[in-house]
């Protein structure tokens, strides 16, 4: 927690708050982690070679600032409201991902490489999703707009566009355009 530079290597399994507010240096975690790993992390690595839980690059119950930098990878699974109040840097999950995900986003990015469940982006007014396998609900306020050929983490891919959350507050302007989130469900 509150790492700023080296490197930790921990060959099996962690607890709650590995990375929790990490500034920089490196964490690989050859096991699985529990929940609220990278809480408002700002820099620095954070490696998964298995599942995580709950609340990954979130913020802290009461705040507002999830992850603002750095990045995560997760190898397997990971449990619900991951990237909740998530403001920049970039999540990758490459098995599924439980509810929630990208709650109140206002920035970064977050690749889930398998399914989601439900109220994937829900608030979002920023940042974006991708999502190479199925979300079993998608979230009523989002339109789609345009596929698209992409190169997401290394692999190129066709993607379907979808524009949002719709239905959350005033979103941000940019020169005079309001912006929403992006999700791109992967074909």
């Amino acid at each position: 927690m509150k790492m700023s530079a080296g490197e930790v290597i921990v060959n099996g399994n962690a607890d709650m708050y590995v990375g929790g507010w990490m500034t920089g240096g490196k964490i690989t975690v050859n096991g699985d982690i529990e929940a609220f790993a990278g809480l408002g992390m700002t820099g620095g690595e954070l490696i998964v070679n298995g599942n995580a839980g709950n609340y990954l690059g979130a913020a802290y119950r009461g705040d507002w600032r999830g992850m603002q930098g750095g990045e995560i990878r997760v190898s397997g699974n990971a449990g619900s409201d991951v990237g909740t109040f998530m403001r920049g840097g970039t999540i990758v999950v490459g098995g599924n991902i439980d509810v929630h995900v990208g709650t109140h986003m206002e920035g970064g990015t977050i690749i889930v490489k398998g399914d989601a469940k439900s109220r994937v982006g829900g608030q979002m007014v920023k940042g974006t999703i991708y999502v190479y396998g199925d979300i079993d609900v998608m979230m009523p306020g989002f339109q789609y707009r345009n596929d698209a050929d992409l190169e997401v983490d290394g692999e190129e891919g066709h993607f379907a566009l979808y524009e949002g959350d719709m239905g959350e507050r005033h979103p941000p302007k940019r020169k005079g355009v309001v912006t929403y989130g992006q999700l791109y469900m992967k074909y």
